[in-house]
């Protein structure tokens, strides 16, 4: 455990263009025990739309959610600016390409499967007919389609692994 100073760094626009002079406040929470850490404190303006925060109670092996306020000065869409940590960050992509989309797939076997499809090699045999799409690194057939002499799929195979 290491206790240092992180600053917090958010940017706001107003219609699309930097937003100055706001009087933002920033809130930090700890997540393993959803503790509110700081409380609705003043950011400082940096220019140019940027604002800061001293974190003085940093401790670098815990994760936390920051959320800053731009004010009610703000649209609803611009006036929230959020972040957290390194592993925070790493945790919600994880949650987020680990999510299983459609039957049993997750969202980073989807990409991948899409991704074989509209860019990788493909095999096809004459009617009756198999295609096979291949990985970008062609190491293995991702999605291999059966079809019958009249075109209509009969089996379609994925491996999104």
């Amino acid at each position: 455990m290491a206790v240092v100073t992180e600053q917090i760094v958010a940017f706001f626009t107003s219609a699309g263009v930097p937003a100055v002079g706001l009087s933002p406040t920033v809130r930090i929470r700890e997540l393993s025990g959803n503790t509110l850490v700081v409380a609705d404190e003043a950011m400082v303006e940096v220019g140019d739309g940027f604002y800061s925060y001293d974190f003085a109670a940093y401790d670098t092996a815990v994760n936390y959610a920051i959320r800053c306020d731009g004010t009610s000065a703000l649209s609803d869409a611009e006036r929230y600016s959020w972040a957290g940590n390194e592993d925070y960050d790493e945790d919600t992509a994880d949650t987020v390409w680990d999510e299983v989309l459609e039957g049993t797939l997750t969202s980073e076997q989807i990409l991948c499967l899409l991704l074989s499809v509209l860019m990788g090699k493909s095999t096809a045999t004459q009617k009756p007919g198999r295609v096979a799409y291949r990985d970008l690194a062609d190491e293995k057939d991702r999605v291999v389609v059966l079809h019958s002499n009249d075109g209509d799929r009969t089996d379609v195979t994925l491996d999104g692994s």
